[in-house]
């Protein structure tokens, strides 16, 4: 993922100062890349770009679109550039035509563009997601994965990720990760575009308050010596916290302290148990009627019959990558993921070896995610690569269903 940062920017502008940003980085990068190209922005705030230029060694006209949104991009946005494209790409000598973006395809947006490339003469420059970051680094010669890597070693024991951060300061890698013992990201260090590690206490600061992925995590820089770099390892609880006994009101029913839903209980387990392909179901009701004891109670009765199911809450996930580590125990530890592109990979692989049994991944209070939008297309991805799947894998999520309701954010402990 690239972020942006601004530090004249507030709660009612930071939208146009991630397009000023976006836009200053995209001109950079298509210079780099050899093209002189006017970019249009489509509206004040907008964070969509057209583009229009020229290849600088051979004057080979290009067009092509660009945009900043968090948002999985579906198939949907593709076709209808490919569509205002079409009379350029039709002419002698046709345009290069160029799309770009910071978040990821669909599934769907990659099936169009695989079926158009087999099936027709029109071929567009397609990055987006991880493959953009890529290259934007390689153009703008910024630290390499396992340069940055190596100088946060100390920093940062086990690197999960890293990501380009464009700020009106410069342009940085930051590396996510963990310590020894922590299984999901608890840290993060900066690295700047001379491969230095960043200790500007500062904007270390700014940056963990601003950007939603860095506000669960701690900074850390050089001058913290390794020794006193003492981080409590962050968890997901798998599973939910259930009541204790029969007077415990608070929390969802457990197993034992569960009575009814019969239909409900037996609705669902036909629904993941016989079909032959991907399935997402959505469980949805006002609050308070026991969405998360019938889901805890199907996990419990699936698990115990030897079923594959990963349960949480969703008020624990804090960014896209909590979503991914989350997929990767769900897969297990057999199938490394680096990306959400290998998620599609790793789940089929799982489902070959499931042996007569499914796997269910289930999410409970998905309604939270609606305030975090790089939580919800995360999760959205995974749903599109289960639906579109032959395999016995389902994914199942409850969220409440008054629209006036955003999210319960009380915890019990």
């Amino acid at each position: 993922m690239i972020y942006f940062y601004s530090t004249a920017q507030d709660s009612s502008n930071a939208s146009f100062h991630r397009g000023m940003l976006f836009e200053e980085l995209l001109r950079t990068y298509l210079r780099g890349s050899g093209f002189e190209v006017d970019i249009n922005r489509r509206k004040t705030s907008s964070l969509e770009y057209d583009l229009h230029g020229r290849h600088d060694v051979d004057n080979h006209p290009l067009i092509g679109e660009a945009k900043a949104h968090t948002e999985t991009i579906g198939g949907k946005e593709v076709s209808a550039f490919v569509g205002k494209a079409l009379p350029f790409l039709v002419q002698t000598p046709p345009y290069s035509a160029v799309f770009l973006s910071i978040s990821s395809l669909s599934p769907e947006a990659e099936d169009y563009l695989r079926n158009l490339h087999e099936k027709t003469s029109f071929r567009l420059s397609v990055k987006c997601g991880s493959e953009l970051e890529s290259h934007i680094r390689e153009v703008l010669k910024l630290p390499t994965v396992d340069g940055a890597k190596s100088t946060t070693k100390e920093l940062v024991p086990f690197a999960s990720t890293q990501s380009i951060v464009h700020t009106n300061r410069g342009t940085f890698i930051a590396v996510v990760g963990s310590g020894q013992e922590g299984a999901f990201d608890d840290r993060f260090a900066l690295v700047g575009s001379s491969g230095s590690t960043v200790s500007d206490q500062s904007l270390l600061q700014m940056l963990r308050t601003s950007l939603p992925a860095l506000q669960e995590l701690e900074a850390v820089w050089e001058k913290s010596a390794p020794l006193n770099i003492n981080i409590p390892a962050r968890e997901i609880p798998s599973g939910l916290i259930t009541a204790v006994d029969w007077l415990d009101y608070r929390r969802p029913a457990g197993f034992a302290h569960f009575v009814g839903r019969k239909d409900k209980i037996q609705r669902a387990g036909a629904l993941v148990s016989g079909q032959g392909t991907g399935l997402v179901v959505e469980l949805k009701a006002r609050s308070g009627v026991g969405k998360s004891s019938l889901l805890s109670v199907l996990a419990h009765q699936w698990s115990t019959a030897g079923h594959r199911v990963e349960l949480h809450d969703a008020r624990d996930v804090q960014s896209g990558e909590d979503v991914l580590k989350l997929i990767q125990r769900f897969v297990g530890p057999s199938y490394k993921l680096a990306s959400f592109e290998e998620a599609n990979d790793a789940i089929a692989r799982m489902s070959e070896n499931l042996a007569d049994k499914h796997a269910v991944f289930i999410v409970d209070q998905f309604e939270s995610t609606f305030l975090a939008p790089e939580v919800y297309t995360a999760y959205e991805y995974l749903a599109l690569c289960i639906a579109r799947g032959s395999w016995p894998v389902s994914m199942l999520f409850s969220r409440k269903d008054d629209l006036l309701t955003t999210h319960d954010d009380m915890l019990v402990s």
